[in-house]
């Protein structure tokens, strides 16, 4: 469990308690979906970073696309973004 060594510490840890109470609340199925679905998007983002470095020119159109359907789906899902 990944919150087990921080709640051992501190039993009332606001984070790790948060995570684990949310946590309960998926099926395994679930679980395993939103893992593998932010370990390819991490992949992806590595990518375009490291082809973004060498100047790579495919990664140019495809760091805006990407960027842009993150940005879309983070304003279709209401994620809390930074207030000005």
């Amino acid at each position: 469990m990944v919150t087990q060594h921080e709640l051992s510490e501190d039993p009332h840890d606001f984070i790790a308690s948060h995570l684990l109470r949310m946590s309960e609340r998926f099926s395994a199925d679930s679980q395993f979906f939103a893992a593998m679905y932010l370990l390819v998007h991490g992949v992806v983002k590595v990518l375009l970073v490291w082809a973004l470095l060498r100047a790579k020119l495919w990664a140019y159109p495809a760091a805006i696309v990407f960027t842009a359907l993150a940005s879309t789906r983070c304003i279709d899902t209401s994620c809390p973004l930074p207030s000005r």
